[in-house]
């Protein structure tokens, strides 16, 4: 059989390695590394949180719910950008959004994290607004470490829709959030901060709490003012009262489609 020159060889190697599908685990096929530029939601008054702005696609198809701190080095454009950043979120008209644009890293390293491994740091542009829809940057060149996740699980565009309203409530005592647990496409993602959460200390917060939302639609995002009755998933508890202080982020048109 004749041979193929080198150069045809590794062309025609290369154009299979393009169409072989991406391997991994969970996400909805997403590679293992999770290699991408993961936009977040950039949020928070004594602490900072963030949470990845999913898709239903490789890689970004996975839900995660960090607390982080932001630092600084030469390459950075301002000296304290958390200083920038609180300042900001502080003077008038500023609004509830913030984004966080990283430079592109894995999603391995936060479920390494999770799994107790070391902080995840990259480098990353901080703006007022969603970076992607005529945001301002605050902060570019900004050094973040994302010290614990609070909370990371695949999302899949096939999952069934649960009949009952499904939310993970986090934070920590006096700083509380629902995040609202996305199901199969289409779906909505939502961060709202809350009040009532009595019931839970500082670990079980920092480690999400699986809730169900009695008498609410699980189609239904929240609004600012409503009053939410909860419980444990899974469990049959007596429910306790919540309070919609602000939502932060909804997002329906990411999570339309494919």
């Amino acid at each position: 059989m004749r041979r193929l020159p080198l150069p045809v060889l590794l062309a025609a190697c290369l154009a299979v390695a393009h169409r072989l599908p991406a391997q991994g685990s969970g996400g909805g096929g997403a590679a293992d590394a999770g290699m991408g530029v993961h936009g977040m939601l950039a949020f928070g008054d004594g602490h900072l949180y963030l949470s990845h702005l999913p898709l239903y696609h490789a890689p970004h198809a996975w839900q995660v719910v960090m607390e982080a701190k932001l630092e600084a080095d030469s390459a950075t454009s301002v000296t304290d950008p958390a200083a920038a950043w609180a300042a900001d979120r502080a003077a008038p008209g500023a609004g509830p959004l913030y984004t966080v644009e990283p430079e592109a890293f894995p999603l391995a390293g936060l479920r390494a994290l999770a799994d107790g491994g070391a902080p995840v740091k990259f480098r990353a542009t901080v703006y007022r607004g969603h970076f992607e829809r005529g945001g301002r940057v605050l902060v570019s060149g900004a050094l973040v470490e994302v010290t614990r996740v609070l909370w990371m699980r695949p999302i899949d565009a096939e999952a069934p829709h649960p009949r009952s309203a499904r939310w993970v409530l986090f934070g920590a005592p006096g700083e509380t959030y629902l995040a609202h647990q996305v199901a199969g496409m289409p779906d909505f993602d939502q961060v709202a901060r809350v009040d009532g959460a009595a019931p839970f200390d500082a670990a079980e917060l920092g480690a999400g709490v699986d809730l169900v939302l009695d008498g609410h639609a699980a189609d239904a995002p929240l609004r600012d003012g409503d009053a939410l009755r909860a419980h444990m998933a899974g469990t049959g508890g007596t429910p306790w009262a919540l309070r919609v202080v602000r939502s932060l982020y909804l997002e329906r048109g990411d999570l339309a489609t494919l």
